[in-house]
């Protein structure tokens, strides 16, 4: 049985939706998908749909699960704390505040995407499709100017892209397959 990875044009055209919002809204829609996200992968290891009292409860049982290792949840962490310091103070903020600009500095920064960038080179090397579409991503988050913002939303876009694998990892048999399929799917 193939797999086809989750419609990678609607998540293009919502990640499109949330970029062009201020970054109040562009942080909290961000997080919301990823927390969205983060619940389909759930499901998919625990075999059942489970109530969760929030985002960090979701984020501590993918350390729990073995779904991701510390380093990631914790990264997934300052991800919640930025969403909630937008989404909890009245106060105008930005991603160039400076307690929001000191959390996105824990984040991914463009060094790591272009040490990441190599690395995906050398390990995909015999997954051609699977290499293109992780290069491409990744070159489209080098392209764009080092800010905290950008720093929160590529990291939101790796995220993104980790626990998409991590669900297939789940669903996916031995005899089973990864389809990338680039485009719309019927």
């Amino acid at each position: 049985m193939a797999w086809t990875v989750r419609d990678i044009e609607l998540d293009r055209d919502i990640i499109h939706a949330i970029e062009r919002h201020d970054d109040r809204s562009a942080a909290i829609l961000a997080q919301l998908y990823l927390e969205d996200r983060a619940t389909s992968t759930l499901k998919a290891h625990l075999g059942e749909d489970r109530p969760f009292a929030n985002f960090a409860s979701k984020i501590d049982s993918l350390h729990a699960a073995g779904i991701f290792e510390k380093q990631i949840t914790d990264i997934l962490h300052v991800i919640r704390k930025i969403r909630n310091a937008f989404a909890h103070e009245l106060a105008s903020l930005t991603f160039d505040t400076p307690c929001i600009s000191e959390l996105c500095s824990c984040l991914f920064s463009i060094e790591f995407l272009r040490g990441f960038r190599s690395w995906i080179e050398i390990q995909l090397k015999l997954h051609p499709e699977l290499l293109t579409m992780s290069v491409a991503l990744v070159d489209s988050m080098l392209a764009a100017p080092n800010t905290p913002r950008n720093s929160y939303m590529n990291t939101v876009k790796m995220m993104l892209m980790l626990l998409e694998l991590a669900k297939l990892t789940a669903l996916m048999k031995n005899t089973d397959t990864l389809e990338i399929v680039r485009g719309k799917t019927s």
